[in-house]
C-alpha cells in the first residue's frame, strides 16, 4: 500500500507543477490546484492511519477541505 500510495503522490506532483508555470491563467488552473492540494492531503491522511483503508473510512472534514481549497487557490 505504502508503494501505491507514493505513485499516487508523485503523479499528483508531476501533474500540477505545469499549473503553476508561467503562461497559464491563474484563475483558470485554480480548480485543478485545489484538487490536486485535497488528493495529496487525502494521501497524507491515509498514511497518517498507517493505510487503514480496510479498517475504516478516512475522509478530510468539509471544513479542512475548504481550508486545503482556499489554501491552494
Amino acid at each position: 500500500m505504502a508503494h501505491e500510495v507514493r505513485r499516487a503522490r508523485e503523479r499528483i506532483e508531476a501533474a500540477s507543477g505545469p499549473l503553476r508555470g508561467r503562461g497559464i491563467d491563474p484563475r483558470l488552473s485554480r480548480p485543478a490546484r485545489a484538487l490536486c492540494a485535497l488528493a495529496l492531503a487525502t494521501l497524507q491522511e491515509v498514511e497518517d492511519e498507517h493505510y487503514a483503508l480496510l479498517d475504516r473510512r478516512l475522509m478530510l472534514t468539509p471544513l479542512r477541505k475548504v481550508w486545503i481549497a482556499w489554501r491552494a487557490g
